[in-house]
């Protein structure tokens, strides 16, 4: 069987999250019938790319999904979505209603999920009751316990003669809606504070995004109670780091997308030699006694000579990964989950195909896709869904709110009137058979936009077609223009959309958390 998961960019698939969470599943998987690979949606955009058995969204959200699944259920592949941050649990925050959003709305097109904790299941099955639903810890690298254990000797006696403890903090510096990251380490700088008394001294680097961190997490960092260096992540400064340094200090926060983390960081310091210190939530307490919770708990071990990282606690934590984390078997319990999917009746069934047409079958040729789908621009478009849904020949729909800076396939311009404002309709000339041929008689000669000749339906009869009282409050030079107007007048443009266009699907592409309410 072969797998793909499907991220956003090419960032993302080159980022920690995805080499450890997908990349580490390749070697071991391909010693046997299965094979795992990472793609960027836009590389699946041509038919000819869908070669995979089983298709699983890896942090992509908005439209873009239910663009591409419906081309994957017609060739018969099987799609599931991957979920490893805790975006959808907090209700009571208004900023993440998108999130809970779009799980409701789209969730249904997924035949199967993955999520890495037991508290993303739980939240999982929740929300999409009757789902499948797999648990698929991230998994360790492979180490040799012995040879670590040595390093962890090593290191110990160099900490032991200096009585300065190399301690290092690595991850994302920030997140937009929680404060995690490096206002995790901020919070915690008592536990710094502590490693610094009796004798003994602390060293902290961190190793982060730090390009793109505030100036707010920056001064945090200045702030601290022990000499902080901050370098720029990257896998191989990771790995150097790890390997000098005595302590990695890992502070985890109490509010739910932290407790829903998994056990990667921790499991990639112990396993390259390092004690862990990780204050606050007992996230890692499944690593067992290889964990310190505080700072006392360390000073106490290394007045008396010795650290938790013994080579009979680092026997013991492999038999617990082996448990837990082991690569061969996540990969052999997704093979036969995705086994099991794909034996359901009806698993890899296409949903129906919309009604051949002319223009569907040059379309073809073109992309590889079939022209059944009308993608409404809102607001806040998703841009790479503008451009995706271009290559999978879907038709651009600019919405009355979207300032589109081309011609697309079908425009909702609303336009002043002496006694009222209307909505002025174009459509590309080359486009008119895809319109309802009760409306295709109407459409008249418009003139150019953006150099397009465009063609207009008869104002008298848009103004007949499009209902939508509040259209005036378009006029209006507020926030209340868009909150007032917004959800009456896109659902009228759906609506018409539904009705000009009957052979596609239509769909909208919105990120604005205010207008999501409009839809669904």
């Amino acid at each position: 069987m072969k797998i793909c998961f499907v991220v956003s960019s090419e960032e993302h698939k080159a980022s920690a999250g995805a080499r450890i969470r997908y990349g580490r599943l390749r070697p071991e998987i391909a010693l046997g019938d299965l094979a795992v690979s990472i793609a960027t949606a836009e590389s699946l955009a041509k038919a000819s790319a869908l070669v995979h058995d089983a298709y699983v969204f890896s942090k992509i959200y908005g439209v873009v999904p239910s663009l591409l699944i419906r081309r994957m259920r017609t060739a018969g592949k099987l799609v599931g979505i991957d979920i490893f941050d805790d975006y959808f649990s907090q209700v009571e925050d208004t900023r993440l209603f998108y999130f809970r959003r779009w799980l409701d709305k789209y969730g249904e097109l997924f035949q199967f999920v993955l999520c890495s904790t037991e508290r993303l299941r739980a939240m999982v099955r929740s929300r999409l009751p009757g789902r499948p639903v797999l648990l698929l810890p991230d998994a360790a690298a492979p180490y040799e316990w012995r040879r670590v254990a040595t390093v962890a000797a090593q290191k110990l006696h160099a900490v032991l003669a200096s009585r300065v403890i190399d301690v290092l903090w690595f991850g994302i510096g920030t997140n937009p809606y929680f404060p995690v990251g490096i206002a995790d380490l901020a919070g915690q700088g008592e536990a710094l504070a502590g490693l610094a008394r009796d004798g003994w001294s602390a060293r902290l680097t961190v190793l982060t995004n730090a390009r793109t961190l505030p100036r707010a997490a920056l001064a945090s960092i200045a702030r601290l109670p022990v000499e902080a260096r901050i370098e720029e992540w990257t896998l191989e400064r990771e790995a150097e780091l790890i390997a000098a340094s005595f302590l990695a200090f890992l502070p985890v926060g109490g509010q739910p997308f932290s407790q829903a983390k998994s056990l990667n960081r921790a499991v990639t310091a112990l396993t390259g030699g390092c004690q862990v210190l990780a204050p606050g939530f007992p996230l890692y307490e499944a690593l067992g006694e290889g964990v310190y919770a505080a700072p006392e708990a360390l000073l106490r071990d290394l007045d008396a000579g010795t650290a938790r990282l013994t080579p009979d606690a680092m026997a013991r934590l492999t038999v617990r990964l082996a448990g837990i984390a082991d690569a061969f078997d996540n990969a052999a319990a997704l093979a036969g989950f995705l086994a099991r999917i794909g034996r359901r009746a009806g698993a890899g069934r296409p949903p129906p195909a919309p009604p051949p047409n002319r223009i569907s079958r040059r379309n073809v040729l073109r992309t590889g896709h079939p022209i059944d789908t009308a993608l409404v621009h809102g607001a806040s478009p998703d841009f790479r869904a503008l451009d995706l849904a271009r290559a999978l020949g879907a038709l651009q729909v600019k919405g009355p709110f979207f300032h589109g800076l081309r011609a697309y396939d079908l425009h909702f311009d609303p336009v002043p009137h002496p006694r009222e404002w209307r909505m002025r309709i174009l459509v590309r000339p080359d486009l008119t058979d895809f319109v309802a041929p009760a409306y295709r008689q109407h459409l008249v000669p418009f003139g150019p936009v953006h150099e397009v000749e465009m063609l207009q339906l008869d104002p008298a009869v848009a103004a007949t077609l499009f209902h939508a009282p509040a259209l005036p409050l378009l006029a209006l030079r507020s926030p209340l223009r868009e909150a007032c107007a917004y959800p009456e007048v896109m659902r009228e443009t759906v609506r018409c959309c539904a009705i000009l266009l009957p052979e596609l699907r239509i769909q909208v592409s919105e990120l604005a958390n205010l207008h999501l309410p409009a839809f669904g």
